[in-house]
């Protein structure tokens, strides 16, 4: 659900549910809050029905999609992926991931535990599903294992997987939790996009020319091939193995100039030996700070226990 208040007088102004007549279609965003661009607010969905996939859903069910609200909070556009019923069969919510408008221009950027990035255009989402997404601006493969390279290049396209189970296709992916954060190095032109994913090192995407591009210029669009995006800059720490939620990010700067702006990563530390530590417990976390200019750079570090 999405409720609306009038901010002087708290006069209810509206109220949402993702799927109001079936199961699932949560807004999680992993804690994040809503993206607004002053006049609309936009939403991810988690594992749920949805009208392409159920034919009793209502039909304006929207599990594992993006959607936009106008102002009295009427669902006015969405954005479902070509493979919503795999991600929704397999436990690979959309919804971990906020949406983030990049600010300046109108486009918008989700992702979640599939480890994709998708970049929208805020005016028109796209709709869908359509067979790889061919209908929007960009998406591409965001995050890889670390670990385990010969599972880094999948995506969710069967209906094979064990039903969701943790122990099944869900854990094969490195997810992304929280949202991606933004530095504005030119407003309207260009911008630096930071991820740090499960089981992989936090990284950053450069998007320029109206498109993620890749070091030699080319637009980034791997899907539906295999390969990840490849980043501008990553960094040397990878996130501990078998835990989760990868990095939760911030940014700091001042004003956003450059040689001010610090990343701020939030990860579990893991046990020794690669003992599970999660974000479902209170566990030994660590807080970074890295030069946002250059991800090998770590400018401090600490590690507080659970009782802490």
């Amino acid at each position: 659900w999405v409720f609306g208040f009038n901010a002087d007088t708290l006069a209810p102004m509206g109220a949402y549910a993702s799927n109001a007549d079936g199961p699932g279609g949560g807004i999680w965003q992993s804690g994040n809050g809503l993206a607004g661009d002053g006049s609309a607010v936009y939403a991810s969905t988690g594992n749920g029905v949805n009208e392409y996939n159920d034919a009793f859903a209502s039909q304006d069910a929207r599990g594992s999609s993006v959607i936009k609200l106008s102002a009295n909070l009427v669902a006015s556009d969405w954005f479902t992926p070509f493979n919503q019923q795999c991600l929704d069969t397999c436990d690979l919510d959309l919804a971990t991931g906020g949406p983030v408008l990049i600010p300046g221009l109108q486009r918008l950027i989700a992702g979640g535990k599939e480890g994709r990035l998708y970049v929208l255009d805020s005016t028109s989402l796209g709709h869908g599903p359509v067979p790889d997404d061919a209908q929007i601006k960009q998406s591409f493969k965001a995050t890889e294992d670390q670990y385990s390279p010969s599972t880094a290049r999948r995506r969710c396209e069967s209906f094979t997987c064990n039903g969701g189970s943790w122990n099944g296709e869900v854990v094969k992916y490195p997810h992304m939790h929280g949202s991606p954060v933004v530095w504005t190095q030119a407003p309207g032109s260009k911008y630096r996009i930071y991820v740090q994913g499960e089981k992989d090192r936090l990284k950053a995407f450069q998007y320029d020319q109206q498109a993620f591009r890749d070091g030699a210029s080319n637009p980034l669009r791997v899907f539906p091939g295999p390969e990840n995006g490849a980043p501008t800059d990553q960094s040397n720490e990878i996130a501990p193995k078998d835990t989760m939620p990868g990095g939760i990010l911030a940014l700091s700067s001042n004003a956003q100039r450059a040689g001010s702006v610090i990343l701020w990563v939030s990860i579990p530390k893991g046990g020794d030996g690669g003992d599970a530590e999660d974000g479902h417990n209170l566990v030994t976390g660590v807080l970074r700070a890295y030069d946002a200019a250059d991800l090998k750079t770590k400018l401090w570090e600490q590690t507080l226990g659970p009782s802490h």
